[in-house]
This record gives C-alpha cells, sequence and structure tokens, in this order.
C-alpha cells in the first residue's frame, strides 16, 4: 500500500547563511595516499557505487559478476560481502544492478523494480517493491529505503508498502502523482540521471540542475547548488532538441561528516572535478583535479579527508590515421588521495561535528 504525506508541502528556496564566493578550493594530490584496489581484471561500473564510512567499507558493481554487489573494505581492498549473484526474480536475485545504497544494517540493491535488503553477513531480510517508478536513485533514509521520484521521494512504510512526500514544483499538483507518464522527454532524461543521498532524516535530489530537500513531514526546500557547478554544468547542455541522454552530474554523496559532495563527470582541459558542500548554510569546497590529462581518472566521492578515485580503462583506436586514445567509463583502480587546500577558507564544521 502506497501512502501520501501531503500536509504542508510546499517549495520553500533556502537561505544561504554565509557568503558563497571566494570559498575553499581543494586539489586532489594524486602522487601521495594509496590505491585500495587494482588490477586489469576489475570492469567496475562508474554508475554503481556506496560508500559505509562508519564501517569503512565501498560498494561496487564489476561486469565480471554483474547480477552481485560486492562489497570491499577501504583500507586493503580485501572482500568483505557478496550481495545476489544469481539472475532472475527469486528472492536475492536481481535482473540488472540499478541503484546501490549502504544501510545501517548491511546494504540496499535495485535491480530496477525491486529493492533487495540484505545484512553485513549477506543474509536477505526483505523485498521492497515500490510499484510507483523505477528505482535508479536510492539511499537509506533512517534505516528504511527510499527512491527518488520525478516529483518527490517514495520511501519503505512499516507495512512494506510506500510512503510519498515531497514536492518538485510549487504548485496545486498533488506530490502522489506518478507523473513520469506525464513528462516530456528532457524531463524524464534528467528523471532518468537523478541522484539521491540521505543524510540527517533529509532526502536530497538532485535531478536536472536542482537539488531539493525533501522531508518525511512533507516539506521541500531548494537548495543552492555550488555556481561554479550549476553554471559548468548548465554550459555543458546538448541543444534543446537533442534527444541524448546527458547527465548534468555524475554522482551525489555524502562524505560522512554531515556535508554532500556532488561530482561532475571529467573532461579534457577541466580541473574541477566536484564540490563538498553544506546543505544548510551553503558553504562549499571546490575539488580540482589538476593532472588528469585524458580523463583517466574520474572523481567517485570522498571519505574521511581524501578523495576516492577510479583509474579508468584506456584504449588506443585509429582515426584517420591517427592513434586516438581514450578512457572506458569502467574502472580497473580504486585509490584514495588526499585533498589539499589551495586556495580560501575552509567551511566551518556542522553542528555535532568533530570537525
Amino acid at each position: 500500500m502506497v501512502r501520501t504525506r501531503a500536509a504542508g508541502i510546499f517549495l520553500t528556496p533556502l537561505l544561504c547563511a554565509v557568503p558563497l564566493g571566494g570559498q575553499e578550493r581543494l586539489e586532489i594530490v594524486s602522487g601521495e595516499g594509496r590505491v585500495v584496489l587494482e588490477g586489469i581484471e576489475w570492469a567496475l561500473v562508474e554508475e554503481i557505487l556506496a560508500v559505509n564510512h562508519e564501517e569503512r567499507l565501498i560498494y561496487v558493481g564489476d561486469l565480471g559478476d554483474p547480477f552481485a554487489i560486492l562489497a570491499l573494505s577501504l583500507e586493503d581492498g580485501s572482500m568483505r560481502g557478496r550481495y545476489g549473484g544469481g539472475e532472475g526474480d527469486g528472492p536475492g536475485e536481481l535482473r540488472r544492478l540499478a541503484a546501490v545504497a549502504a544501510a545501517p544494517d548491511g546494504v540496499l540493491v535495485s535491480d530496477g523494480g525491486r529493492v533487495n535488503h540484505w545484512d553485513a553477513a549477506g543474509n536477505l531480510l526483505s523485498i521492497w517493491q515500490p510499484g510507483a517508478s523505477t528505482v535508479t536513485a536510492l539511499c537509506s533514509l533512517a534505516g528504511e529505503p527510499a527512491a527518488a521520484l520525478f516529483d518527490g521521494v517514495i520511501r519503505r512504510s512499516p507495512d512494506g508498502g510506500g510512503i510519498r512526500f515531497g514536492s518538485r514544483l510549487a504548485s496545486s499538483e498533488s506530490p502522489a502523482t506518478d507523473r513520469e507518464g506525464q513528462i516530456g522527454a528532457q524531463e524524464f532524461m534528467e528523471f532518468a540521471t537523478a541522484h539521491i543521498a540521505c543524510m540527517g532524516g533529509v532526502a536530497y535530489v538532485q535531478m536536472g540542475n536542482r537539488l531539493l530537500a525533501h522531508r518525511p513531514e512533507g516539506l521541500t526546500s531548494e537548495i543552492r547548488i555550488p555556481p561554479p557547478l550549476a553554471q559548468d554544468a548548465a554550459a555543458r547542455r546538448p541543444p534543446p532538441d537533442s534527444r541524448r541522454l546527458v547527465p548534468w552530474y555524475g554522482s551525489l554523496s555524502t562524505n560522512g561528516r554531515g556535508r554532500l559532495v556532488l561530482g561532475q563527470f571529467p573532461r579534457r582541459g577541466h580541473e574541477v572535478v566536484g564540490a563538498v558542500f553544506d546543505p544548510l548554510s551553503g558553504c562549499y569546497s571546490l575539488i580540482e583535479d589538476r593532472g588528469d590529462r585524458l580523463v583517466s581518472r574520474r572523481f567517485m566521492g570522498v571519505h574521511a579527508d581524501s578523495a576516492i578515485i577510479y583509474g579508468r580503462h584506456t584504449r588506443s583506436r585509429e582515426v584517420e590515421g591517427r592513434t586516438m586514445n581514450y578512457a572506458e567509463a569502467l574502472a580497473y583502480q580504486i585509490a584514495l588521495h588526499p585533498l589539499r587546500r589551495v586556495s580560501g577558507e575552509p567551511c566551518p564544521p556542522p553542528p555535532g561535528s568533530s570537525r
């Protein structure tokens, strides 16, 4: 059963308490840090990744094991768990890997239509079928799986159904309306490439060039994306009549310390790859990768004081008599590289944070 929490839903821009200009810039120090995992046999799927900061685990999908999620130690890359492994619709089986999220007691994995919940030991705890949407953006909200909808969020209810909350537009339209069949091609592309991250009892959804904070009690607030990232994302858009599926951003996650992390796709000649920011104050730190000229690395998130970097497989091909090198969207390496401040001042730590 799906219930709707509609009372008190409205859209409110969040006012930033600090000025946004002249803030911190961090550089990924590629010559320092450590390699967590490396091997030419790995083909890690960039869209499938989650981090359990407390347990120091990273959950990944590998083409060599296409129907399972692997839990790896961020300390030494050792295997700590394997979830799934069979193709199908049975308990614990997966049709594909659509999304993964760390849960307090294990891991959540979506195959597009269902969300499987395993504990850390690999025991299947539950299977949730939201029924409202294709689940490609998933997080754990107060211990329950939650998925992004076009106009809000759906979270598993205690009876195994779903509770919808939030809103995309400031209008009288009910947030319970599943509008995926009624939206235009461009809007559907934004939904299909949306990201979600849950932190502090709030579900943050990036869709297009907007970031909305949805609270279970019904309040939706707009969070300001760090302006340099928002401006660059807008400048990279294809023509309005294009039907190419081009994501606005590469990832949305948390750093385990009360901040959101928004990642961009690497581009030749473009050093800014993401930002760490406080959704309450708007204070942000830009992250730069100054040494990657072949886009052979991809910034995937932040753990502690280090950037999580995927080393990508590279290939060569002949184009009009010239040898061209290019990077694939598959990784053979996971590395942690420290972040070093190169300018600006750091943001104050979030309330209750140790830093």
